[in-house]
């Protein structure tokens, strides 16, 4: 009897046969699927966690080290500022904006193809027509690129050949890229020829005043650009025209 009924059930031509292997099948499939997704999902969990268990100890420890040179860069620049400003302010070849007699001085470290510095370029441009007491010392240090170091040059020659020019020129390549293109384009509208790029680059005052601000940089334990002596304060980083003249006028 019972052989006869599980022959029955058993009989390929049973239709309720298929459906029951169909149904197996097919929970054989979701369930590998299941567990498949349930593994890789485990996984991804699990090295998301380990990722943060290493990486997060690094990244701390990284922004801890960038705040302490960062603080240790302040203490240096506001006990040697003071000295390093007034030496700056009274050194023949740095480009200067504003009142050169002023009493009101400021000294930026700057890099052409900075960003930032783009910005401050405008800030200090404004400033100066605020207050016609304010001094404003440029001291290029070119640390970004090569095209740093050529606009840089060619700053301080026009400064040295022709200083009427000069603010055109900074406020000029602020406005745009230092790519070769843009600074031929620039000194050209200034009414220079192109073997000024050959003049600046060989000028031995040009590259004395360079290597100056490179030294005092070293010496104020600078980091990047821009870095502003502001009267007896340091500034690490952008800041605004009314931020200086507050500073200037405590």
């Amino acid at each position: 009897m019972v052989k006869k009924a599980l022959k029955k059930i058993l009989d390929p031509k049973n239709s309720n046969l298929k459906n029951v292997l169909v149904v197996v099948l097919i929970s054989t499939i979701v369930s590998f699927v299941v567990n498949k997704v349930t593994i890789a999902s485990n996984i991804r969990n699990a090295v998301e966690k380990d990722v943060d268990i290493i990486i997060k100890p690094i990244e701390k420890g990284m922004k801890e080290k960038q705040e302490k040179a960062q603080r240790e860069a302040q203490e240096i620049a506001t006990k040697k500022g003071p000295e390093i400003a007034k030496k700056m302010a009274s050194k023949e070849g740095n480009p200067v904006l504003g009142n050169k007699n002023g009493s009101k001085v400021v000294v930026e470290f700057f890099d052409y193809a900075c960003g930032h510095c783009k910005r401050e370029a405008m800030e200090l441009e404004k400033l100066i027509k605020e207050d016609s007491d304010i001094k404003v010392v440029l001291a290029d240090l070119p640390i970004l690129s090569q095209q740093s170091l050529v606009a840089a040059q060619l700053g301080v020659y026009i400064y040295k050949v022709n200083p009427k020019k000069f603010a055109d020129y900074y406020i000029a390549v602020a406005k745009r890229n230092v790519d070769p293109a843009s600074l031929k384009s620039i000194v050209k509208s200034l009414g220079f020829g192109e073997d000024i790029l050959k003049k600046a680059e060989e000028d031995k005052d040009v590259r004395s005043v360079i290597e100056g601000n490179y030294e005092a940089a070293k010496e104020l334990n600078i980091q990047g650009t821009p870095a502003l002596l502001v009267g007896n304060k340091f500034v690490g980083g952008m800041i605004s025209g009314s931020d200086i003249k507050a500073m200037l006028n405590r």
